[in-house]
């Protein structure tokens, strides 16, 4: 009977230690052990899927710590979803040390790859200053990058951002543009605030929210929009007084000829890239001098 009871213990001890919860049939099993080959003979998107499985399945402070350290594996790859996991492991102190600077690192490696969620969640952190120096201008920046490819909470930030006048002046006819979008994609609080601003809103101020719509562009070649990068241009631009007219997100006369006199100013190329002057306007570029 004793010889009974300790298997029975040892066979606890023996899950408990295993720091994970066992699949609960011969299915799961093989799945898991099959997942566990790949991720091991080096399959970025095994690696991250076995972070998935140790970091959502288990309540163990070391499978949290076995869930991450896939994550980084895969991430180091170029994996771009366990780019963003890093990301967010870092941010929260999840099975590695709470790093806000690191997590902001890998967070721009995946939303420089067009990741909707890491793009998210840089918004959110330029806006508000969390593990990084506040900065308004890039965080819509990098909402509006998210909000075109179809995150619906980025769309409904990104209206609040645009209504409030939070970074720049008020653009209602935008903002509801971006609310119907997030309506269409799910987002619980769009229906609400959408008819908040809709009965303060002119005829011709919803025209043009529509017309603002037929204007939206697909992803560039580097999974990037195009358009809200002309638009920090011209908000910084104009905050610099070169005058770059309407940050309407539209390369025109005015935004042209004021790029022109800053390149000139700083001794850069006349046909230096777009990328290259937000790195300049950004601090990250210096000319020759």
């Amino acid at each position: 009977m004793l010889k009974s009871i300790i298997l029975v213990i040892l066979a606890v001890c023996s899950t408990l230690l295993s720091g994970c919860a066992a699949p609960q049939n011969n299915a799961d099993l093989i799945h898991l052990r099959q997942l566990k080959e790949q991720a091991f003979s080096g399959n970025p998107e095994s690696q991250y899927r076995l972070g998935i499985h140790y970091t959502t399945s288990s309540q163990w402070s070391w499978d949290k710590v076995r869930g991450y350290n896939w994550f980084l594996d895969a991430a180091e790859t170029g994996h771009v979803a366990a780019q963003y996991m890093v990301g967010m492991c870092k941010l929260l102190g999840q099975g590695t040390k709470e790093d806000s600077k690191g997590a902001m690192v890998w967070l721009i490696r995946a939303a420089e790859q067009g990741h909707s969620r890491s793009q998210y969640q840089l918004g959110q952190a330029y806006l508000n200053g969390n593990g990084t120096a506040k900065d308004s201008l890039w965080g819509r920046y990098w909402l509006e990058q998210a909000a075109r490819t179809k995150h619906p909470e980025a769309q409904f930030l990104l209206a609040a951002v645009l209504s409030e006048g939070i970074c720049a002046p008020p653009n209602r006819p935008e903002a509801w543009m971006w609310l119907k979008r997030a309506e269409l994609n799910g987002q619980i609080n769009a229906s609400m605030a959408l008819r908040k601003l809709a009965a303060e809103l002119t005829d011709r101020e919803k025209k043009i929210g529509e017309q603002l719509a037929d204007r939206l562009e697909d992803v560039g070649p580097d999974r990037l929009h195009t358009q809200p990068k002309i638009r920090y241009v011209q908000a910084v631009l104009n905050q610099r007084g070169f005058c770059a007219g309407s940050e309407d997100g539209l390369y025109g006369p005015s935004t042209r000829m004021a790029v022109n006199e800053y390149l000139k100013q700083q001794k850069l190329p006349r046909g230096t890239s777009i990328d290259v002057l937000i790195g300049s306007l950004r601090g990250r570029v210096q000319g020759n001098r």
